[in-house]
């Protein structure tokens, strides 16, 4: 608290505080920039073949693989069924307010009745090996392959994906070749010996 009698003290200072001081120096208009300036202003100082290598690294990467897998040393086959787990509570479209599926429950695939899908998965970077493959594997709806998708137009599959980790951890791919048979709410998966393979190109030679 400013005690009465140092009042008449401070007044003066107050006062010269509001006190117009007149324009000193220069004078400059003050104009506020519009977003679109500011943006625009931004845009410009961006280092654009930067940005153009980026762009073209980022096209790159759509169609290239960086997923690297075992080679499979065996032939196996085995149907189990197909299912997804819950990460969260599903609701019912159907019944509002009510839980058709809880966060961590099975949920069973449904491929629609009479449908069957082939997904192959195989090694694209050896060409020899690859075409052997997916000749073996008989029809591939859609081809995975672990490397650039843009070379592997001689495999002759209509749908080709680069193998990217969602996939691994979807279908549980823990080595290469496979052959996934989809059908109803079960998977059939398949895999080649890879070493039966190299000597069976071998002995052709």
């Amino acid at each position: 608290m400013i005690r009465k009698s140092l009042l008449p003290l401070l007044l003066p200072v107050v006062m010269f505080a509001v006190t117009d001081l007149g324009i000193q120096g220069k004078t400059y208009d003050i104009q506020e920039k519009s977003i679109k300036e500011l943006i625009l202003e931004g845009v410009e100082k961006l280092d654009k073949e930067e940005l153009k290598k980026k762009y073209l690294q980022s096209i790159d990467n759509a169609f290239t693989s960086t997923v690297r897998l075992p080679a499979s040393n065996s032939d196996s086959k085995r149907t189990y069924v197909d299912y997804v787990v819950a990460t969260y509570d599903v609701p019912d479209p159907n019944n509002p307010g009510e839980i058709l599926y809880r966060k961590g429950e099975r949920i069973a695939s449904a491929i629609p009745e009479g449908v069957t899908l082939n997904m192959c998965f195989i090694d694209g970077n050896d060409r020899e090996f690859a075409v052997e493959v997916v000749k073996e594997f008989g029809k591939c709806d859609y081809l995975v392959a672990n490397e650039d998708i843009r070379k592997v137009d001689y495999l002759g599959s209509n749908l080709v994906f680069p193998m990217g980790r969602g996939y691994i951890k979807r279908f549980g791919i823990k080595k290469l070749p496979a052959k996934l048979i989809m059908f109803e709410d079960k998977i059939t998966k398949i895999h080649l010996d890879m070493k039966r393979i190299a000597k069976e190109i071998r002995d052709r030679k």
